[in-house]
């Protein structure tokens, strides 16, 4: 939507330009007009495939033609020079027709759903395009509209409060059907409706083509067309965009986190972990806090996978994972697969006295779990640990291989077992 200030400075320079050339002022706002017309032709036509939106591309079938009639008026304007007609009658003449075809086009939209009715739309304004220009120019045949010297006739000022009829029975209409249309089109085109409304009251006054009424006629015009454009814009363009946009991201989240995770156990991968360790061991450093790490590796994960299948050793993997993890604090601990049957856990904020006792409940837990079985006899692993304190400036990587060679001692003394590398 344009700001305030510069609608108002366009309106203002828009009135100056009226002062100083009217006959320029008003091809200004019927080309603008044009353009726009032939622009939501353009966007809703690319969007016509959409089955279940035939809402726009009804609208831009419409627009096409009044944005013929439009530029045929305008080029038919008193003082453009053009046709061989130089009085105001045929370009008023073509103008009420382009607002009785755009009444028609919003009033009728709602109603289109299938590409059978889209087409006969263009079967229909094409020759109504078509029998407007005869009538005017060949045949001579259309009621008079404007009288020098007199201004609009009877017929023209009946003509446009018909428009406004119309124009109000679509506002019905958009009511009624609103849960079928979309919210945003609804809302931008009754601002355009009311605003061709004004417009059209003001058409109903003028005496000259030249005067007030006709100069604030084509101004709303302008605002009516571009709140249309707004509509057709936001629904066929920026919304489907947000949607995609949306959905681009979500499917970047579902790729990271599928990418930060071990497939078979739903822990962090080995490169998630140790960026996510790295990260955990520098708050602490900041917080001054305690930060230990731990290596818990399954003992003789080999014999299971020869005894039982690849396909227990996975599901023990599996469970041993959920056992950690229902063991360390959700959101603070960090638990991720190392590698085989290897497991990592960081533990912020903890010294090697807690994180000792929390090695000694995992261990614990472990060898009284009992793991699925092919057969119905129960499955029963132990877990040897290692665990270690980080000293002040070590790094990660020589954090971990102090885990490694306790994990290395729990597996020489006996394994089942935790042990502390001070």
């Amino acid at each position: 939507m344009v700001r305030p200030a510069a609608a108002i400075l366009t309106f203002g320079v828009l009135y100056l330009i009226a002062r100083a050339n009217y006959l320029l002022y008003h091809a200004l706002v019927e080309i603008f007009s044009v353009v726009v017309a032939f622009l939501i032709f353009a966007i809703s036509w690319l969007v016509r495939d959409r089955e279940h939106d035939s809402f726009p591309s009804a609208i831009g079938v419409g627009y096409a033609f009044v944005g013929l009639l439009d530029i045929t008026h305008t080029i038919a304007y008193r003082g453009m020079g053009i046709f061989a007609q130089t009085g105001a009658n045929p370009a008023t003449q073509l103008w009420i027709s382009a607002r009785w075809l755009e009444a028609v086009t919003l009033l009728t939209a709602p109603f289109v759903h299938t590409i059978r009715a889209r087409t006969l739309l263009w079967w229909t304004y094409g020759a109504f395009f078509g029998l407007v220009l005869l009538a005017i120019f060949w045949w001579k045949v259309f009621p008079i509209c404007y009288v020098e010297g007199s201004g609009l006739t009877t017929f023209k000022i009946g003509a446009e409060y018909g428009v406004i009829g119309v124009l109000v029975l679509t506002l019905l209409v958009l009511r009624k059907h609103s849960p079928q249309i979309p919210p945003v089109l609804v809302r931008y085109l009754s601002y355009a409706i009311v605003a061709t409304i004004v417009s059209e009251f003001c058409f109903t006054l003028y005496v000259d083509v030249y005067d007030l009424a006709n100069f604030a006629g084509h101004l709303v015009k302008v605002a009516s067309y571009y709140l249309l454009f707004c509509g057709i814009v936001e629904r066929c363009i920026r919304e489907p965009l947000a949607n995609l946009y949306y959905s681009l991201q979500k499917e970047n989240m579902r790729l990271k986190r599928e990418a930060s995770l071990d497939s078979l156990t739903g822990l962090f991968n080995r490169g998630a972990a140790l960026l996510l360790i790295e990260a955990k061991l520098r708050e602490s450093r900041v917080a001054r806090e305690p930060f230990s790490l731990m290596m818990i590796d399954i003992d003789h994960f080999k014999q299971v996978n020869d005894t039982h299948g690849h396909q227990i050793g996975d599901a023990v993997l599996r469970e041993l994972g959920n056992l950690i993890l229902g063991t360390v604090r959700s959101g603070e601990d960090i638990v991720g697969r190392y590698g085989g049957e290897e497991f990592i856990l960081a533990m912020g904020n903890t010294d090697a006295a807690r994180a000792t006792a929390v090695a000694e409940r995992i261990r614990q837990e472990v060898a009284e779990h009992i793991f699925a079985s092919p057969c119905g006899k129960p499955l029963k692993v132990t877990v040897s640990v290692g665990v270690v304190e980080a000293r002040r400036g070590e790094p990660v990587e020589e954090i971990i291989r102090r885990a490694d060679e306790a994990l290395y001692q729990a597996k020489a003394r006996g394994r089942n077992r935790a042990e502390v590398m001070g």
